[in-house]
C-alpha cells in the first residue's frame, strides 16, 4: 500500500482490547491515519488506558449535530434518495425502536423508545446517520465490531471500504466481511469458481465448532437457584446506575431482566414436557429447525427481509407431506423472552413438534431429512451431515450450493419441498456441495486462536490484531 490511508476506527463494548491494538498496529506497522470512534465516554476511559485520545478522536454519544425539528422528514427523505437508505428498515434492526416488530418474543423487557412517535424514531436515526456522514468524509477505510448498515450506505456511496471481523463457521477461523451480513465479496466470489471444480480428489476439512459458541451455549442452568443469582446481579447493576443517575429511562426499564430470569425456568420446564426425542418420531421423515436468539443481530440485520419464525413455521408445517414432520428447537438463551402461549400455540399444529430441550442438535441432524435455516450455523452443519436445506435467509453463502434451496414465501416453500422428495439430489451432489463449503470456508479464512477470549480483555491483545491485520491488508490493499 503506498498511498497513506485514513482509517475510522468505531470501538464500542464488545473486543475493545482488540480494536485499540488494531489502532495501534495501523499507525505504527502501516504508517495510517487513524481517527477512533468510541460509543462513549466509559469506552474512551478505557482506549485512554492505553493510548492518548487525541483530538480528532471521537466520543460519538457526545458528538453534537444540529437538526431542525421541521425539517426531519424532508433530510431523511433527501437521504434515502441519496444513498438507498431506508429509515424504516433501519428502525426495524434497532431492537428498541423496532420492539413493536420482535412478534416471535413478546415477553423481551420493554424499551423505553419502543414507544417513541414515528417522527422522533426518524430523527434519532437521522442524527446517527448525519454524524457518521461528517465524521466519514476525509475516510479512505472504516472498521468496526459488526456492519453498520448507516456506515455502509455512506462508504459505499463514496466507494470506500468497510470491515468487520467475522467468524467463517470452520472452528476459529475468522474472514474480514465486507458486506452487512458477515459474508463478503472474496467469500461470494470464490465459492461460485470453487462449486464448479472437479472436488473428487479434495479432502474437505473437518467441521469444527466455535469455542466462545459453545462455551456460551453450555454455561446456562435451568433452575431456580441459577435464576435468583442472576436476578442479584441485575439487582445491583440496576440499583448502581439509578443511584448514579446514569440509568437510562428510554432503554429497558428498572429491573427489566428480572422477570426473564425465572420465567425460562418455567418454559423450559414445559418445553422438557412436551418435547420429543429422535426415538418418539421414528415413523416419520424429520425436518428440522433450529429458532434464534430474538431478538439479536443475527436475525435483526443479517436477514432482516425475512425472519418470523411463526411464519416460516406455519409455510414449513403446510408444506411438508403427511409421512413428514416438523421439529423444532428453541434456542436455549430465549426461554426467557418467549411466552408460554407462543408454545401452546405452535403445539396445537399437527404436524409441528417441539424437540426435547437436551437434545443435542446433532443428534437432529443426523436423524432429519431436510433442515430449515435462517442465518444460523445450523444451516452450515447440515451441508457437512451431508442434508438438503431450506435457507430462510437471503444472504447466507451456502444458497450459492446446489443442496440448498433458498425461500423467501409460501411457494419458494412448497417448490423446495417437492425437488427434495421427489430425490432430485443424489450423494455425490451432497458430497460435492460439503466439500465446496468446506473449501471455500479454509481457503478464504485464517486461523486466529485466542479471538473469542478477546471479547472482555482488559489488556491489549497485540499478537492478534497484527494477525488479522496482516489477512485484511493481503487480501483487500
Amino acid at each position: 500500500m503506498n498511498v497513506k490511508k485514513n482509517f475510522v476506527v468505531y470501538i464500542s463494548t464488545e473486543h475493545k482490547a482488540l480494536l485499540v491494538s488494531m489502532c495501534e498496529i495501523l499507525e505504527k506497522k502501516y504508517n495510517c491515519n487513524v481517527i477512533i470512534i468510541a460509543r462513549d465516554k466509559y469506552v474512551k476511559k478505557f482506549i485512554s488506558k492505553f493510548r492518548e485520545f487525541k483530538d480528532t478522536d471521537i466520543v460519538f454519544n457526545d458528538y453534537k449535530i444540529s437538526i431542525d425539528e421541521n425539517d426531519i422528514i424532508k433530510k431523511s427523505s433527501f437521504i434515502e434518495k441519496k444513498y438507498n437508505f431506508n429509515f424504516a428498515m433501519a428502525i426495524f434492526e434497532d431492537r428498541g425502536l423496532g420492539q413493536g416488530y420482535l412478534f416471535n418474543v413478546s415477553r423481551h423487557p420493554h424499551i423505553g423508545k419502543s414507544m417513541w412517535s414515528h417522527e422522533k424514531k426518524i430523527k434519532f436515526i437521522l442524527e446517527d446517520f448525519l454524524k457518521f456522514e461528517k465524521i466519514l468524509q476525509d475516510s479512505d477505510v472504516y472498521i468496526g465490531r459488526w456492519a453498520n448498515k448507516l456506515v455502509s450506505s455512506i462508504m459505499d456511496y463514496n466507494n470506500k471500504k468497510y470491515f468487520c471481523l467475522a467468524s467463517v463457521r470452520l472452528g476459529d477461523r475468522r474472514f474480514w466481511s465486507d458486506d452487512n451480513y458477515i459474508t463478503s465479496s472474496i467469500l461470494i466470489e470464490n465459492i461460485k469458481k470453487i462449486k464448479s471444480q472437479d472436488l473428487s480428489n479434495y479432502k474437505e476439512i473437518d467441521y469444527k465448532v466455535d469455542k466462545f459458541t459453545k462455551k456460551a451455549n453450555t454455561n446456562l442452568k435451568f433452575n431456580y437457584i441459577s435464576s435468583f443469582k442472576e436476578f442479584l446481579k441485575i439487582f445491583y447493576k440496576n440499583t448502581k446506575s439509578l443511584i448514579r443517575r446514569n440509568y437510562k429511562k428510554d432503554s429497558y426499564g428498572y429491573l427489566g431482566w428480572a422477570k426473564p430470569a425465572f420465567r425460562r425456568v418455567n418454559n423450559y420446564r414445559f418445553i422438557k414436557k412436551i418435547g420429543k426425542k429422535p426415538k418418539d418420531l421414528k415413523k416419520y421423515d424429520i425436518v428440522y429447525l433450529t429458532l434464534h436468539l430474538e431478538p439479536e443481530v443475527s436475525t435483526l440485520a443479517f436477514t432482516p427481509e425475512f425472519n418470523n419464525s411463526m411464519e416460516i413455521i406455519a409455510n414449513i408445517s403446510k408444506c411438508i407431506p403427511t409421512s413428514s414432520v416438523l421439529v423444532v428447537k428453541e434456542h436455549i438463551h430465549s426461554y426467557g423472552v418467549r411466552s408460554k402461549s407462543y408454545y401452546n400455540l405452535i403445539n396445537k399444529i399437527g404436524n409441528v413438534f417441539w424437540s426435547y430441550p437436551d437434545i443435542d442438535s446433532f443428534e437432529w441432524l443426523r436423524n432429519s431429512k431436510v433442515i430449515v435455516s435462517m442465518t444460523g450455523t445450523v444451516g452450515f452443519e447440515a451441508v457437512y451431515f451431508k442434508k438438503p436445506v431450506i435457507s430462510f435467509g437471503k444472504h447466507q453463502l451456502i444458497n450459492h450450493l446446489d443442496t440448498v434451496f433458498y425461500c423467501n414465501n409460501y411457494f419458494d416453500c412448497k417448490n423446495a419441498i417437492k425437488k427434495i422428495y421427489e430425490n432430485s439430489l443424489n450423494d455425490k451432489n451432497f458430497e460435492h456441495s460439503k466439500k465446496v463449503l468446506s473449501k471455500t470456508q479454509y481457503e478464504n479464512s485464517f486461523d486466529l486462536d485466542g479471538h473469542a477470549e478477546t471479547k472482555n480483555s482488559s489488556e491489549l491483545v497485540l499478537d492478534i490484531a497484527k494477525k488479522a491485520l496482516e489477512n485484511l491488508f493481503k487480501n483487500f490493499f
